[in-house]
């Protein structure tokens, strides 16, 4: 696989550019920045297969409708982010307005799905508590998991916003600290981490770990 990092917008979300061995590739939370992402996927000559996004946060999805006017391709979203994603709830003034909703037709994912495209496979994992619909995907065969704004490199996602639960938060962390430790972990904002450096410095995690009987 090759991965590509693009930090975009005021709160530096890591939009990501996923290869496989073709010109299709996987473009995860295009949160900004449009005509830039645009302007590299033309430079680079990619095929976008699917725009996969781990949840309805603005700074997450703003750019996917002007990116998927020009490469059409599946918008994949949790259901459970539909009803505010595009709403004018969304919106966090003066940085950004609320998102325009794409033309084309939304793909719901679900929890445990196993996707196939552009020459990669993973699986959804439906991790809420910093919304309602998060969800990480997980590349089993790369050992990497993409946990959105879920986990952090020594932090976990707020949960002080609406449709927040701190309760679920703490049940998807027991379930990604049970990944294997070695699986590396990018997250929607910040550095790359692994699953086992967090559980043994991210005191969340370490927490939710050892509820769940995991030393």
């Amino acid at each position: 696989m090759n991965l590509r990092i693009e930090p975009v917008g005021p709160f530096q979300t890591n939009c990501l550019v996923l290869a496989g061995t073709s010109p299709h590739v996987l473009i995860v939370d295009p949160g900004a920045e449009a005509d830039r992402l645009l302007a590299c996927i033309k430079r680079e000559q990619w095929k976008p297969a699917a725009y996969l996004i781990t949840h309805g946060h603005v700074d997450h999805l703003s750019a996917v409708a002007d990116l998927a006017d020009v490469f059409p391709a599946p918008i994949l979203i949790h259901p459970l982010e539909l009803p505010w994603a595009f709403a004018p709830t969304n919106a966090v003034p003066p940085f950004f307005s609320s998102p325009r909703p794409p033309a084309a037709p939304l793909t719901f994912i679900q929890d445990s799905q196993r996707l196939t495209l552009a020459n990669l496979s993973w699986v959804v994992l439906h991790t809420p508590g910093h919304s309602p619909g998060c969800v990480c995907f997980h590349f089993e065969s790369e050992k990497m998991l993409i946990s959105g704004d879920t986990l952090f490199r020594d932090s976990v996602g707020r949960t002080d916003l609406e449709g927040a639960d701190p309760r679920q938060l703490a049940a998807s962390l027991r379930r990604l600290a049970a990944l294997p430790p070695e699986t590396r972990v990018l997250p929607g904002h910040g550095e790359e981490t692994t699953i086992g450096r967090e559980l043994r410095v991210n005191p969340f995690l370490r927490e939710c770990a050892q509820r769940s009987g995991r030393p």
